[in-house]
């Protein structure tokens, strides 16, 4: 799927609209900022890393939508930290 770029930016965005309340106004903009320029690797890195600072838990849901985007990415670094970094905050 990393040959299909556009196809990324649907669910990213979805992702991002799933944990909104656990990210501030300005790491949504440098998040969507990042998905509006096709950097979608880094939009996902960025987005790791937000939470991962956060104590606020994530829906299980999100979490699965996270490792899925990840592995379709095929951005093994990022699922790694998804799931020892974000796995026990959801709920």
């Amino acid at each position: 799927m990393r040959d299909n770029w556009d196809e990324l930016e649907k669910p990213l965005r979805q992702l991002l609209g799933q944990v909104k309340g656990n990210l501030g106004a300005s790491e949504r903009r440098e998040i969507e900022e990042y998905i509006n320029g096709n950097e979608f690797d880094v939009a996902m890195e960025a987005l790791v890393d937000f939470l991962a600072e956060k104590s606020e838990p994530i829906s299980k849901q999100a979490l699965a939508n996270a490792r899925k985007l990840a592995t379709a990415m095929e951005l093994s670094h990022e699922l790694k930290r998804i799931n020892s970094e974000l796995a026990g905050k959801s709920s």
